[in-house]
């Protein structure tokens, strides 16, 4: 083998090698999403695991139809919602697209301003594209995290969702009653980096 082509080895290996650890990195840091909202919301079952992986793949887009409409949706819901500092302001979604949810009543509690919020919004929503291959590669390690749970039952709820919903191209999906009436869930998903803590 001549040099040049021992290189080229070389540097195909490496290359292949750091597709492997950013993977294995990507797989762990949802794993420890998923174990962190398993921890704080109890309640959470197929559906918000669904939800999660989706927010965490696809971003907010699904929730845009259109500028105005996500800015009076985004009034409203802040209008709906008390000002309340107790729970996170920003909790994790993924680190690859780096996504974040912007948790409304502590955002309204630090008087965010709803206009920089919602530029974040539609900046993610236009950047953020996501892709069926990692949103089953989430899913099959929430099914993963659900059973070491010793919770079988909504392990296997959320593999049939998957395979159901990915036959439809994993659209996105509301929260479950039970998780709703648990957490009155009010955030926005947006890319971290465009978070501008008030």
């Amino acid at each position: 083998m001549t040099r040049v082509v021992r290189l080229l080895v070389v540097l195909a290996v490496a290359a292949a090698l750091r597709v492997e650890v950013a993977q294995s990195r990507s797989g762990e840091g949802w794993q420890l999403v998923v174990e962190e909202h398993l921890a704080r919301y109890p309640a959470m079952g197929a559906e918000g695991l669904y939800k999660l992986a989706h927010q965490a793949t696809f971003g907010p887009a699904h929730l845009i139809t259109d500028e105005a409409a996500a800015k009076n949706y985004l009034v409203s819901e802040l209008g709906g919602v008390a000002a309340d500092d107790s729970e996170p302001l920003v909790e994790t979604l993924a680190a690859d697209p780096p996504l974040v949810r912007v948790n409304l009543r502590p955002f309204k509690a630090r008087r965010g301003d709803p206009a920089r919020l919602l530029a974040a919004l539609l900046t993610t929503a236009n950047t953020v594209k996501g892709d069926p291959t990692t949103m089953r590669a989430r899913l099959g390690l929430a099914v993963e995290a659900l059973a070491a749970h010793g919770r079988e039952a909504e392990a296997e709820r959320l593999r049939r969702l998957a395979t159901e919903l990915g036959a439809q191209g994993f659209p996105a999906v509301h929260h479950s009653q039970a998780y709703t009436d648990a957490y009155k869930p009010a955030y926005r998903v947006v890319r971290r980096d465009l978070v501008v803590v008030p």
